[in-house]
């Protein structure tokens, strides 16, 4: 009889894997490991449930990962009409006629507040359309699913000002852009950009479809 433990890894990975059945997989997969299975079996099956369960969630998630490619797909023209706006008002200037702090609190937390509105639109608009479709649609599931967006734009605050920032000032309040910047700089830069509002997104629909999907297997 095998006395060895199994790979920790392992067993820490199938705790994390999405699924309601995690935890009788990973009791079955333990006594089978104490009957006399290798650890090279062990790792074997871990690696087929991962790949079941990650493969099952992704699917699920299907039109959360396809909406939010769309919607950030956009997010380097909402970033040129943010520039507009504040050329148009000359935003820029009236901030740096304030005193410090001021100039700083104001440029980058406007910034940020357009952001924000361009995030919680797109993921408003997928709620009420994704929970009008399910029939799940009320207000209290709409507030959770947008109150789920708040750790992923808390850990992504910063480069949700710092990239688009870089992004406006070297594509936006400049008409003509450096002869050095060539095609495939400003395609990169804007692929850069869209990274912070992706993840965002992606993280907030993916914990929204994660909560609907765990109360409709409870209620079955």
């Amino acid at each position: 009889m095998n006395e060895m433990r199994p790979p920790s890894l392992a067993t820490w990975l199938l705790a994390h894997t999405p699924g309601p059945r995690n935890e009788a997989l990973a009791g079955d997969l333990l006594e089978e490991f104490r009957s006399g299975r290798s650890r090279a079996w062990f790792w074997s099956q871990t690696r087929c449930a991962l790949l079941l369960a990650w493969s099952k969630s992704i699917t699920l998630r299907a039109p959360a990962i396809l909406f939010t490619l769309l919607q950030t797909a956009l997010v380097p023209a909402w970033l040129l009409v943010v520039s507009r706006v504040e050329n148009q008002f000359n935003l820029h200037q009236r901030f740096h006629q304030m005193d410090w702090p001021w100039p700083f609190l104001c440029e980058w937390g406007l910034l940020l507040i357009a952001n924000l509105l361009f995030i919680w639109t797109g993921i408003a608009l997928y709620l009420v359309c994704h929970l009008s479709t399910s029939g799940d649609l009320n207000l209290r599931r709409f507030i959770r699913g947008m109150r789920a967006s708040l750790p992923a734009l808390l850990t992504l605050w910063a480069a949700l000002v710092v990239l688009p920032a870089n992004f406006i000032q070297r594509y936006g309040l400049d008409n003509s852009v450096p002869a050095m910047h060539s095609i495939l700089s400003v395609h990169l830069a804007a692929f850069v950009v869209r990274l912070p509002f992706f993840f965002a997104i992606l993280c907030t629909l993916w914990v929204a479809a994660s909560s609907q999907h765990t109360q409709r297997t409870k209620a079955r």
